[in-house]
């Protein structure tokens, strides 16, 4: 019959597997195959080690959003600088017509105004969840 085991190191799960693992600070629990198998499908956050035990982590599902907030901050964050690296060639376009005292070409004025729209989206977005990402934090224990 097999045996699952999940790694406890310093009151915290580190890992998941099939032969106990011992080290410094490091110790195996066995454990059902339904929770090495959500260990495996969901994480190491998905339960903790309490009283000597693995349990349901009842932060869980906080820390996931928390998780995934900033994922998708990084990502906004990433897509307003493309936008910025987009937007220079406009701009510059844009500028040298003014300085010149020449109006700027209609094409260049678009695609500037439609790159600030696509940022203001964004940057919108990006202070809802960062303001979010705050108060939820406030409310975690770790």
């Amino acid at each position: 019959m097999e045996k699952y085991y999940v790694f406890v190191q310093n009151g915290k799960i580190n890992g998941y597997g099939m032969c106990p693992c011992t080290g410094e600070n490091l110790y195996s629990v066995e454990v059902s195959k339904e929770t090495y198998d959500n260990i495996a499908e969901f994480g190491n956050n998905y339960y903790i080690f309490k009283d000597g035990k693995i349990i349901l982590n009842p932060d869980y599902e906080a820390l996931q959003a928390e998780s995934e907030n900033r994922a998708r901050i990084e990502n906004i964050k990433a897509e307003l600088e493309a936008i910025d690296i987009s937007s220079q060639r406009s701009s510059r376009a844009i500028s040298l017509c003014i300085l010149n005292e020449e109006t700027p070409n209609p094409e260049d004025v678009k695609k500037l105004m439609d790159y600030e729209n696509k940022a203001a989206v964004l940057r919108e977005e990006l202070q809802e969840l960062e303001s979010l990402g705050n108060n939820e934090s406030e409310g975690i224990n770790e």
